[in-house]
C-alpha cells in the first residue's frame, strides 16, 4: 500500500539513509539488504556509473516501511552501514541476500562486527540452519516477489518511498537468452525492490523474532574454514 506523502523525518549520510519513522521502544524490526555488486573491484572509476547500488529496507512488526538505506559501497562499507542501521532499529534482524557479494557482507557482520541478529536460512523439513542470509535464485525469486506483491496489495506492506515505488513499476519477468523468465528491472536498477522483497519474505515466512546465538555453522572460502555462531 502507498501511504499518503509523509515528510521525511531525517535524511542522513548525504541522503543515503532516509527515515520516515524513528525506532520505537520495544518494537522489532527487519532489515532486508541487497548487496548489489558491492565488492571492492566493482567500484573502480570506470564501473561506478553502471554498477548496481546497495540497498536496505527497514520494516516494523506490522509491515510498515520505516527507513531506507541506498548507496554505492564496497563490502566492508556496506556491512558497516547495515550494522549501524540495525543497531539503531533495536538490533533489527538483518536479512542479507547471500551470494557472491552478500557472503562477504555476512561474514563481516558476523565475525568482525559481531552483529548477532542475522537471519539464517533453515531447512524447511528439519529446521536446521543451512546458511546465514537468504539465498535467492531465478527459481525462488518469483515466489518471493509474489509474496511481496500480495503483502503490498493487501496493505500490510505500507511505504512512503517514491523511489521504491518507481522501481516496482519497472520490475517484471524478463525472458532470458535461454527462454527462462527471470525477474528484474526492464531498465535501471532493482536494488530497492529486492531489499523490500527480502524484508517482506522474512516478515511472512522467516523465523525472525527473538533470534539468539546457539548454533555453530561454518563456511569454506579461499582462506579456509570460518566458524560462525548463531
Amino acid at each position: 500500500a502507498v501511504r499518503s506523502s509523509r515528510p521525511v523525518l531525517r535524511s542522513e549520510k548525504e541522503g543515503a539513509l532516509t527515515i520516515w519513522q524513528m525506532p520505537r521502544v520495544g518494537e522489532q524490526y527487519i532489515v532486508g539488504a541487497d548487496p548489489g555488486g558491492s565488492s571492492a573491484a566493482a567500484h573502480s572509476r570506470d564501473s561506478r556509473d553502471t554498477k548496481d547500488y546497495c540497498a536496505a529496507v527497514v520494516i516494523d512488526s506490522r509491515g510498515t516501511h520505516v527507513a531506507s538505506l541506498h548507496g554505492r559501497w564496497d563490502t566492508r562499507q556496506f556491512a558497516d552501514e547495515l550494522a549501524e542501521v540495525g543497531k539503531m532499529y533495536n538490533d533489527a534482524c538483518l536479512a542479507v541476500e547471500s551470494g557472491p557479494y552478500g557472503d562477504g557482507v555476512i561474514l563481516l557482520l558476523s565475525v568482525y562486527l559481531k552483529y548477532e541478529n542475522l537471519f539464517a536460512d533453515k531447512d524447511p523439513y528439519t529446521g536446521k540452519v543451512i546458511s546465514l542470509g537468504k539465498r535467492t535464485s531465478w527459481q525462488s525469486k518469483p515466489a518471493m516477489a509474489d509474496a511481496f506483491k500480495e503483502m503490498f496489495e493487501s496493505g500490510t506492506f505500507a511505504t512512503f518511498d517514491t523511489e521504491l515505488l518507481g522501481e516496482m513499476r519497472n520490475f517484471h519477468r524478463i525472458p532470458s537468452s535461454s527462454g527462462q523468465l527471470k525477474l528484474g528491472a526492464v531498465a535501471g536498477h532493482d536494488d530497492r525492490v529486492m531489499a523490500a522483497v527480502l524484508a517482506a519474505w522474512v516478515w511472512t515466512n522467516g523465523d525472525w523474532k527473538h533470534v539468539t546465538k546457539k548454533t555453530r555453522i561454518f563456511t569454506r572460502g579461499q582462506h579456509g574454514r570460518t566458524d560462525l555462531y548463531l
